[in-house]
């Protein structure tokens, strides 16, 4: 059990069912980064330290695997869809309630990844089982804009972002993230 604690009031594994949790955006663009998506959820973070994104969108403490919290300084906010709002993308990206962080399951697989928040990243991704994400591809997408290069990677199954000079920390592998096999995703930017 992660050592987590709800201080919102709310049961922990329910952090996307918060008041506020779902937003409609509208209007407001980062210059450069393309139209947010319609009807989304908000709270979506990058992180300096492991190039990973993670939800911080409630009060949780979120795990890194650099060690520690991750950091949000030099982040952008992001938006992302709920896999029951359609459009174009791969569905089956998930929540992981025990590090904060996106991370992908194949349907009827037995790989759950490598989660920093499990065990000290030795145990898996755990889900919250209601509702997946969409994310958008460069192939399969809701139009133009966007911020590209964010990858999946095979040895913690999570999504990081593949546009700076570093892999990343990766909890399932020593060399870092890996973008093998990997398409090439699109955040919008809230």
């Amino acid at each position: 059990m992660s050592k987590r604690a709800s201080t919102s009031g709310l049961p922990r594994r329910n952090p996307l069912r918060a008041p506020g949790a779902v937003a409609f955006t509208a209007g407001a663009v980062t210059p450069g980064m393309g139209s947010p998506a319609r009807a989304s959820q908000s709270g979506w973070r990058w992180c300096a330290k492991c190039e990973g994104l993670w939800f911080n969108g409630d009060t949780s403490i979120s795990d890194c695997p650099t060690g520690g919290q991750h950091v949000h300084s030099a982040s952008g906010h992001y938006t992302l869809r709920f896999s029951y709002e359609g459009g174009g993308g791969q569905d089956n990206w998930w929540y992981c309630w025990m590090c904060l962080g996106m991370w992908f399951h194949t349907p009827g697989s037995t790989r759950f990844g490598r989660c920093p928040g499990n065990n000290h990243g030795e145990g898996s991704h755990d889900k919250d089982w209601r509702n997946s994400y969409r994310l958008e591809t460069t192939t399969s997408n809701n139009g133009p804009g966007g911020q590209k290069n964010w990858r999946w990677c095979s040895h913690c199954e999570s999504l990081w972002f593949n546009g700076h000079a570093t892999w990343g920390k990766c909890p399932g592998s020593a060399a870092g993230h890996t973008a093998v096999n990997s398409a090439d995703y699109i955040l919008r930017v809230s």
